[in-house]
């Protein structure tokens, strides 16, 4: 298909030390992309895939986080203690790129709470023994007079860079981010948005009507 589906990807390889602290937590493979860990070491993330459509393309909004030079991530990060729902999301996309869209319509594309997974993601350097990131993703649709209107403020101790990449097939295939379930994440965002809007992205990105 020449259009973007999340289920046609390949399970990638989990790099070590990844792996290793992966099953020392007691993780087994689940469905998918995923993983299980335990409960008790559960540590929620919320993740926004902000969208926008620029020169007949879809764009998302993407960070290079200090800690993964040269890799594309979603400006996401873990609940603070007590935070509950997408709360997160909003604040972690105000802290990391200094972008505040709280006013703004989304739709959750994937939740750890609910997905048969469990929802954890690999390629998280922030992984642990004791701790293990479990994903809750937003799809979220500012008008375009807000993007416009949008200036990045990186915060300078975590993030190196923010911008927008195409939403083409070579920018999301899963080895250009650091999380690597973040691709996956907005691959099912773009199809949420394609849901929503009633037209198709092609894997080049760009935006047309359904055949």
């Amino acid at each position: 298909a020449d259009t973007y589906d999340a289920s046609d990807d390949s399970l990638p390889l989990i790099p070590e030390p990844y792996l290793s602290l992966m099953l020392k937590a007691g993780a087994v493979r689940g469905p998918g992309f995923y993983w299980r860990f335990k409960e008790s070491v559960k540590n929620p993330t919320g993740d926004p895939v902000v969208v926008r459509e620029r020169g007949g393309k879809l764009q998302v909004l993407v960070i290079e986080r200090s800690d993964m030079p040269g890799k594309y991530a979603l400006p996401g990060g873990m609940e603070d203690p007590g935070e509950k729902g997408v709360s997160a999301i909003f604040r972690e996309l105000l802290e990391e790129a200094g972008v505040d869209l709280a006013d703004v319509p989304f739709e959750v594309v994937f939740d750890h709470e609910t997905d048969p997974s469990g929802g954890f993601v690999f390629g998280e350097p922030r992984i642990s023994i004791n701790a293990a990131p479990a994903a809750r993703a937003a799809l979220i649709m500012p008008p375009a007079d807000k993007t416009d209107r949008i200036q990045f403020k990186p915060a300078p101790d975590e993030v190196r860079s923010v911008g927008w990449i195409d939403a083409n097939q070579e920018n999301l295939t899963m080895n250009r981010f650091g999380v690597s379930t973040h691709a996956r994440f907005i691959k099912l965002a773009i199809n949420r948005w394609q849901d929503r809007t009633g037209r198709v992205v092609a894997k080049d990105g760009s935006i047309g009507s359904p055949a």
